[in-house]
């Protein structure tokens, strides 16, 4: 980054300084500095078997993002970078992790924020893409679209976000449009503890990682401990409940999920589990 001052001023700038140093030579400050601890999620894993693995370049750029599933299937998303952003994400299969597709391509505008995801299939054939746009700096809106067989597109989503002063998603709404098979808003409200969310950490991981009902948990500056969620039109209803163990750098060591749902006349679902959270420096 280009230095933006003035030599004559920055020679001020350090007289002032020690100006005022020199008139607090005297002084004893008894509150101690804690620097902040930077960590780096290196695995995740679950009660239920399955587990993560995240991989990292020499500058702390993600390498692989690594999944271990309950079948002894594992998948890979490996990131592309251009000028420190990622780029592209690959998706990679199989036993040895040889089958590999392009899953999504990034763009981004002047202030180096993402645009435009396109994601594809395993064929290579389109799935869908997003279209993020930003309010004071933060992403408010998300617009999703399928493509139909000429590749023309069809808007089926919109996702609103509301944030809070502490740099938290509190509210997201779900805006279903010429959707098939869902139909009406659904509108999720989160709560969240005071602790530094490790997600945010590592740049570019939410795009690596990307999903658009768990942009909260990827963007939020904080944990969530707890969303409630309801369908204005079908009556559907949603619970989460977050219990973190916290360890001594007050990163999440430990998580357990609680949920639940149920459509109006159906069968309450309940479900928990357990994750161990790994960190590296």
């Amino acid at each position: 980054m280009p230095d933006i001052f003035m030599k004559q001023p920055f020679i001020c700038l350090v007289a002032l300084s020690l100006f005022f140093a020199a008139c607090k030579k005297d002084e004893t400050s008894t509150t101690p500095v804690t620097e902040p601890v930077t960590k780096y999620v290196q695995s995740i894993i679950s009660d239920a078997g399955d587990s993560t693995a995240l991989e990292y370049n020499m500058d702390k750029s993600l390498y692989r993002y690594i999944t271990y599933g309950t079948s002894e299937e594992i998948t890979a998303a490996i990131p592309s970078y251009d000028a420190g952003n990622v780029v592209k994400i690959e998706k990679a299969t199989g036993a040895n992790l040889n089958e590999i597709f392009t899953r999504q391509i990034i763009s981004y505008n002047t202030l180096v924020q993402v645009t435009k995801i396109k994601f594809y299939n395993y064929d290579g054939s389109f799935s869908h893409s997003d279209s993020l746009y930003y309010g004071t700096g933060k992403l408010d809106t998300i617009y999703q679209y399928e493509y139909n067989t000429e590749l023309e597109e069809k808007l089926v989503i919109k996702y609103a976000y509301t944030w809070d002063a502490k740099g938290n998603i509190i509210k997201l709404e779900k805006i279903y449009l010429n959707n098939q098979g869902e139909n009406g808003t659904t509108v999720t409200t989160y709560t969240y503890d005071d602790k530094q969310n490790p997600a945010l950490q590592i740049k570019g991981y939410y795009v690596i990682n990307f999903d658009e009902d768990e942009v909260p948990g990827l963007l939020s500056a904080n944990n969530i401990i707890s969303s409630s969620s309801l369908n204005t039109t079908n009556g559907y209803t949603a619970s989460t409940r977050n219990t973190y163990g916290y360890d001594e750098d007050k990163y999440p060591a430990t998580m357990t999920l609680r949920s639940m749902s149920q459509y109006t006349g159906q069968e309450l679902l309940s479900d928990s589990v357990t994750l161990k959270i790994n960190y590296g420096k």
